[in-house]
């Protein structure tokens, strides 16, 4: 059975993990990924880029969150991106702990009470798979 890594569940100095939460009216790719990342100008970063995740959590209450990742500046990724996700409010999660998601709405989830998907991955058929796929929690690590 393949396992599939929860971004931002493992902590690395070298790259950080945010989820941003997606209307259900709106595209994480076609409408809000650029907006998020290039809403607050002068752009804060001064090197580095950030990433779609093609990684979502689900909170119980049906809030639906995609995750990004940045590196290199992190501080200054991190400033854009919660400066971008404010100016479109949007409320934003991370993972504490490898354990809870917990979100700038002051919500706090164990992640066994989430449920996740992802998208834009290859199958075990090397087939690309654009829309939104549910993941059994028994892959998840």
């Amino acid at each position: 059975m393949a396992e599939i890594k929860i971004p931002g569940k493992e902590e690395y100095e070298w790259r950080e993990v945010i989820y941003i939460e997606v209307p259900p009216d709106k595209k994480f790719e076609e409408e809000l990924f650029h907006k998020i990342t290039t809403q607050h100008k002068p752009i804060i970063p001064q090197e580095g880029g950030v990433i779609s995740e093609n990684f979502i959590i689900i909170i119980p209450n049906g809030t639906t969150y995609f995750g990004l990742s940045y590196n290199k500046d992190i501080e200054g990724w991190r400033q854009q991106i919660l400066y971008g996700a404010g100016l479109l409010k949007l409320d934003i999660g991370i993972i504490k702990d490898g354990k809870t998601f917990v979100t700038s709405g002051e919500k706090s989830v164990s992640l066994t009470d989430c449920t996740f998907e992802r998208y834009n991955f290859y199958n075990k058929d090397r087939q690309l798979v654009k829309n939104r796929v549910p993941i059994d929690k028994e892959k998840l690590f």
